[in-house]
C-alpha cells in the first residue's frame, strides 16, 4: 500500500493547546486520525509526549502509537479543524 505524503500543516495555537493539555493531564483519551495510507484509526490510550521531527510534530501515546498532529481528527470528543462535520 502506498503512503500519502502531504506537506505538514501546524495546528492553531487553539487546537494544539488542547493536545499540550491531554500530555499535561496524563490521563486516558480517545483520538481519532488518520495514518499515512489516510485510514481511520479510532485509539484510546495515555498520552505520553509531543515530539518534533524536522518540520513534523507527533502525539506520542504511552503505547508507542505516533500521531501526526495534523491527522487528529477528535481528541476525546473534540473535532478538529477541517472535520466538523
Amino acid at each position: 500500500m502506498e503512503t500519502q505524503t502531504t506537506e505538514y500543516k501546524p495546528l492553531d495555537r487553539e487546537f494544539y493547546g488542547l493536545v499540550e493539555n491531554a500530555v499535561a493531564a496524563r490521563k486516558k483519551v480517545i483520538v481519532e486520525y488518520f495514518n499515512e495510507y489516510r485510514q481511520l484509526h479510532t485509539l484510546g490510550g495515555l498520552p505520553k509526549v509531543l515530539v518534533r521531527e524536522g518540520d513534523e510534530e507527533f502525539l506520542e501515546m504511552a503505547t508507542g502509537e505516533r500521531i501526526r498532529l495534523d491527522r487528529l481528527i477528535v481528541l476525546d470528543g473534540r473535532f478538529f479543524p477541517g472535520y466538523e462535520d
